[in-house]
């Protein structure tokens, strides 16, 4: 019943998208994250994972902003730093004062640094960077809203699970904003 689950997700997931390079790596890397199954992790690598999501978040942001020709798209990466920064102040505060120091123990964080990378490489190298850089926000944060959901909030404890669940609405709602400026561009 899981296997066919989380086949059915990577079905749904690669019809519903284009078949970029991008999309191919990222469905790769992902692919174990879109089932249903609750998996433990500890704090350490949460951190990590969290970290690195929004160091990444505001490095695309900072690269496609140049290249966004849409005012939403503009507007949406402008967002993400402000956000991203004070989100990523904050996990680092409550990291701090919980003694958890980030660690990278299953591979995640260099697969996100990557994935980051090649973001920013095809924002730069791109005729509708508007479309690629929206497309890849919606992919990363549902995959980091899956995560979270059956990883870190079910791992997480006191002031660790306090921030999780703050930013899981957060992450919810860029989704969202995604979505919308994505589906309205041509």
């Amino acid at each position: 019943m899981k296997k066919a689950l989380a086949v059915a997700l990577v079905v749904a997931a690669v019809g519903c998208r284009s078949t970029t390079r991008y999309d191919r790596q990222h469905e790769a890397m992902m692919s174990s994250t879109t089932t249903a199954t609750v998996t433990s992790m500890n704090a350490a690598d949460i951190a990590a994972i969290m970290t690195t999501a929004s160091e990444g978040e505001i490095d695309q942001a900072q690269a496609a902003l140049p290249h966004l020709t849409t005012q939403a798209a503009r507007d949406f990466a402008n967002m993400m730093i402000a956000d991203h920064t004070a989100a990523l102040n904050e996990a680092r505060t409550t990291f701090s004062s919980n003694h958890i120091v980030p660690r990278d123990s299953n591979g995640q964080v260099g697969m996100l640094r990557d994935q980051s990378k090649q973001i920013v490489a095809a924002v730069n190298n791109a005729a509708s960077a508007d479309r690629i850089y929206m497309q890849s926000q919606v992919n990363l944060h549902q995959s980091l809203l899956t995560m979270m959901d059956t990883q870190f909030i079910p791992s997480a404890q006191n002031d660790l699970f306090n921030l999780l669940q703050k930013q899981r609405t957060a992450v919810a709602a860029h989704l969202d904003r995604a979505r919308e400026i994505l589906a309205e561009l041509p």
